[in-house]
């Protein structure tokens, strides 16, 4: 979140070669960036996952491509959780990585952003 960009994004790309790669600024919060790279054909969606448990990737949020409306919907979404961390009584999550999914979801349920938004075994085409 810091510089856009994580070791854990670093090691994805080294697998595959991202399908889409964006850089989004945030005018409210001109030090925080959001990198976004799109993978297709994902083969390893459950190491992923199971990656994700285990926090390998404690500056990224995994994301699910199917449900997601274009690169704009994350910068939305990324943005309403900067802007929820830094007001009075802070996140309604455990960290800004599932703030986001937070955000991206219509309801107020993080059970439900994880389960519409978030990457599950057989996602063939995953953004980071």
């Amino acid at each position: 979140w810091g510089s856009g960009r994580g070791h854990a994004m670093a090691a994805m790309e080294a697998a595959a070669a991202p399908a889409l790669a964006a850089s989004f600024e945030f005018d409210m919060f001109p030090e925080r960036g959001l990198a976004l790279r799109v993978f297709r054909d994902v083969a390893n969606a459950e190491a992923v996952k199971a990656a994700l448990v285990a926090g390998d990737f404690p500056d990224c949020t995994v994301l699910d491509t199917g449900a997601i409306a274009g690169p704009d919907h994350v910068h939305f979404a990324a943005a309403a959780a900067l802007y929820q961390e830094a007001a009075p009584g802070g996140l309604h999550t455990q960290g800004l990585t599932s703030e986001v999914l937070y955000f991206m979801s219509p309801t107020t349920s993080i059970r439900d952003a994880y389960r519409r938004f978030g990457v599950q075994n057989g996602s063939k085409e995953i953004a980071v």
